[in-house]
């Protein structure tokens, strides 16, 4: 994929975002299964924000209708509004000036 996507091929934040759609719901798998040994309420904010990420993913991301026809450009859209579940330290695969284009104002740490 690192030949194929890209800017001049695809969108600029092509890569990046594919990295860190696959790390991110690795990491949510692990914490629905800490969770499923401790219990949700032992889960720090930021862990739960990684179960958040995992509906996302599942309900915004990879859910898609038979006959719809979904554009590269409209799944990297959806791919950024589930990552964007996350706090922005947790999204080590992403160049900073991708996150200040793309980050809202409630993407902070949770208190």
């Amino acid at each position: 994929m690192r030949k194929g996507a890209g800017p001049g091929r695809t969108r600029a934040d092509h890569p990046a975002v594919a990295a860190q759609l696959i790390a991110a719901p690795a990491r949510s798998r692990q914490v629905r299964e800490l969770a499923d040994l401790i219990g949700r309420p032992a889960l720090s904010p930021t862990d739960l924000r990684f179960l958040d990420l995992d509906d996302a993913f599942r309900h915004r991301f990879l859910a898609q209708e038979t006959k719809e026809n979904r554009s590269l450009d409209e799944s990297l859209d959806r791919a950024w509004e589930v990552l964007l579940t996350l706090p922005r330290s947790q999204l080590g695969m992403m160049p900073a000036d991708l996150l200040d284009d793309h980050a809202r104002p409630q993407d902070e740490e949770p208190t």
